[in-house]
């Protein structure tokens, strides 16, 4: 920005994210007490004065899909208070009964917002379950999401070629798109399938209904990829 008042940068972002030191430190960079700025809270001062600039940015930052999170049911810290995200975490208990067999092994995400089920079946390799805040993959969607990441050895991949489809595992509107990436820490493992739905449906102030609609979207996933093995298995012995 070539000009020559004074000037400083700001990051405006619906989500928290990291910010490299070598800006932190930057005396052009303005920054409330944490790392950048949350998009609700500068919205929050902004409709304290009904004025057409703050209108004109209020309606620019729309533009750029830039609204706050408005998650119902006492979930609107989701994301950034790690209680609630414990408390969130804690209904993740019936996919690990689900999955409950001698050789998988569940793991909970530092964040509380994921679970790494492995080798809960002897085809996959990897059931990779994690709410995010925004949706990267997939635009239209909804700003929160749940989504089910299948790892499978790169010699069963082939399984899972097919074209995006719509599906339904009960309450859950569900979009089911095919990957072929390598997994990051292990070239033999590939991410063959994407399983990705409004987090809505699961943010009940009931806790069973929390808990009941995360299982009914993690077994709905399983079980269809399940399903395109077992064809794949039928046409390959044909």
């Amino acid at each position: 920005m070539l000009w020559g008042r004074p000037r400083r940068l700001a990051l405006i972002s619906t989500v928290p994210m990291i910010v490299s030191q070598e800006v932190l430190q930057n005396p052009n960079y303005l920054r409330p007490s944490a790392s950048h700025y949350l998009w609700r809270d500068v919205r929050g001062m902004l409709k304290q004065k009904d004025h057409r600039l703050t209108r004109d940015f209020d309606d620019y930052m729309r533009s750029l899909s830039m609204h706050p999170l408005e998650l119902p049911n006492g979930w609107e810290t989701l994301f950034d208070n790690k209680e609630t995200a414990t408390r969130f975490g804690e209904h993740f208990r019936g996919i690990r009964e689900f999955f409950n067999k001698p050789e998988t092994t569940c793991t909970r995400n530092p964040s509380h917002l994921g679970l790494q089920v492995s080798k809960p079946a002897p085809w996959l390799h990897l059931f990779y379950l994690i709410i995010e805040p925004v949706d990267q993959t997939s635009s239209g969607i909804g700003q929160a999401t749940i989504s089910a990441r299948i790892y499978v050895l790169a010699k069963e991949a082939s399984a899972f070629r097919i074209p995006e489809m719509e599906l339904n595992f009960g309450r859950h509107c569900v979009r089911a798109q095919a990957r072929d990436k390598f997994a990051s820490w292990n070239r033999d493992l590939r991410l063959v399938l994407e399983y990705t739905s409004p987090l809505a449906p699961v943010l009940s102030d009931d806790a069973m209904t929390v808990s009941n609609a995360l299982l009914e979207f993690a077994r709905g996933a399983f079980e269809h990829a399940q399903t395109l093995v077992s064809e794949s298995k039928t046409l390959g012995s044909a």
